[in-house]
């Protein structure tokens, strides 16, 4: 178990996550834990995680523009994709692979588009139960049930979709 003092007397914070939440340099004295503010280069991942992983607390405004509008525009979107087994991504730059002078974005058609109209679907899925029912007062209880599952599916997707991308490449 960890203890750092965060005030004089008898106030302490404990727990094992507590200095690795501030991700900082921990320094070790006789008669204290100092942790300090540092950044790291990858601060801006982890914060991205920590937000997604969070309960959230943008109350009704959140639920409705974020849990079910957008939740509901990347379902369309996947949905399409998976239909008409065509889809649109975001051109990905590899080293020594060349420029981005094709364009930003590239098709994708067959079974890689139908694995990403899935993968979106998984996604819409995340937005929805993070959002829409972690700020809902009868379904916040439930919200991190259908947040982990999705999460299962959306690996299993990402998968599926990194064998079917490469897959003409073999």
């Amino acid at each position: 178990m960890t203890k750092a003092v965060i005030a004089d007397g008898d106030q302490l914070r404990t727990g094992p996550k507590w200095i690795s939440a501030r991700r900082g340099l921990l320094k070790v004295y006789s008669d204290r834990l100092e942790c300090s503010n540092s950044m790291t280069r990858h601060d801006g991942i982890f914060t991205f995680l920590d937000w997604i992983t969070e309960p959230p607390r943008g109350g009704r405004p959140q639920m409705w523009v974020v849990g079910a509008g957008l939740a509901v525009l990347t379902l369309v979107y996947g949905a399409s994709c998976v239909i008409t087994q065509s889809a649109i991504v975001p051109r990905l730059r590899v080293r020594g692979m060349g420029g981005m002078h094709q364009g930003m974005f590239t098709e994708i058609g067959g079974n890689a588009a139908v694995a990403y109209g899935i993968l979106a679907v998984f996604v819409s899925l995340f937005i929805h139960f993070q959002w829409f029912w972690g700020n809902h007062p009868r379904l916040s209880r439930y919200y991190e049930i259908g947040k982990y599952g999705t999460l299962l599916g959306l690996l299993a997707t990402v998968l599926a979709f990194a064998y079917t991308s490469m897959a003409p490449l073999w």
